[in-house]
């Protein structure tokens, strides 16, 4: 089995999980800067609350989603050897590309990444080991990313 990734390093890593929970956050922050005040209808500051909960809480299923996704490929998957392809991004995010080898086929899979350190000390040609979900082969993650 393998072991399960840290929330905190799939957030540090995942564009996706990142995305949905500085979202949820950053809405409530949003809101919480835009309180009524004297002078609004209650009938407004209704709406706006349902606005903001319904945005927030679309961004927190984005990073819900991200998560399990993550952690059903650690918990079902099996290690396999690959090699780094490619790595592309600016601005802070970007996507890592790589090549394995599972049950005799080769694969290639990749996944968008927050370009923090960690990442971009890896280099094309650089081999690392990916967690395989076995009912879907295409889909693998690199395991030190995660965990």
């Amino acid at each position: 089995m393998v072991r399960q990734p840290a929330l905190r390093k799939i957030i540090v890593t995942d564009w996706g999980a990142l995305l949905g929970v500085a979202g949820a956050v950053g809405t409530v922050v949003i809101y919480a800067c835009l309180l009524p005040t004297e002078g609004v209808k209650l009938s407004d500051a209704i709406g706006l609350t349902a606005f903001i909960g319904v945005v927030a809480f679309s961004f927190a299923i984005v990073a819900l989603w991200r998560v399990r996704a993550i952690n059903a490929v650690f918990r079902d998957g099996v290690e396999a050897p690959a090699v780094i392809e490619h790595l592309r991004g600016s601005g802070g995010r970007g996507w890592i590309a790589y090549r394995y080898t599972f049950r005799g086929r080769e694969y290639q899979s990749g996944v968008p990444v927050i370009l923090n350190d960690e990442i971009k000390a890896l280099s094309p040609g650089d081999r690392v080991v990916v967690v395989v979900d076995q009912n879907n082969p295409k889909r693998a993650l690199i395991r030190d990313l995660y965990s």
